[in-house]
Order: C-alpha cells, then structure tokens, then sequence
C-alpha cells in the first residue's frame, strides 16, 4: 500500500504545471470620433499578444496586427476612431497566449460624440 501511495506521489509531482498567464490592459475609458487611441497590455516578456476592437473598420484593422510583447513584457495598439462609428461604446479585446493557453481581457471604449 505504501508504495502505491508512493507512486501516485511520485507521478503527481511530475505533471506538468500549468502556465498561469497575467494580463493587465490599459485603454482610454473614452474618445471621440476620429480620435487616435492606444491600447497596450502588460504581460511575461516574448508572449503572442492579439487585440480586435469592433468594427474598428478596414484600414484600422491593418494597424491591429498581433505582436510579440517585448523584453519589458508590453505590445501597444494605435488606431483611430472611426468618424462614422454608431455605438456608444467600442469593446476591445486583447489576447495573450502562453503555452497554448489564452488570457482574454476585455475593454470598452466609450464612444463621445
């Protein structure tokens, strides 16, 4: 009996840990239409960083690419504000993966018109 115990402890300390993954996001809480803002997150150094932001438009999606966060552990986005945006607020999404696990943190930007 000991040495199954033993076993089950021995092969428990041998399973890989799970790579928790930090986040922090930082976005204007509002803009105005045809504003330029920026939104960066905070994360471990080298990690794969995504951001979408809702109906963003086309030529502002080309400026949304994925990043690598830096030494210093931070990637930022710069876009406008689309001049014809409806909503009242714009929700940003940024992701960051780490060994095949996502952090998603989500933002909103109120939209001043």
């Amino acid at each position: 009996m000991k040495s199954r115990i033993l076993a089950l402890a021995l092969s428990l300390m041998t399973l890989p840990a799970f790579a928790a993954v930090s986040a922090t996001v930082e976005a204007p809480e509002s803009a105005k239409l045809g504003e330029q803002v920026s939104v960066s997150v905070k994360t471990d150094a080298n990690l794969k960083c995504k951001i979408e932001a809702q109906d963003a438009g086309f030529t502002q999606l080309l400026k949304l690419t994925d990043q690598d966060a830096g030494a210093d552990g931070k990637a930022t986005w710069t876009f406008e504000i689309p001049k014809d945006y409806k909503a009242d607020e714009m929700p940003v999404i940024v992701t960051v993966v780490k060994d095949k696990e996502e952090q998603k943190v989500t933002k909103s930007i109120k939209i001043a018109k």
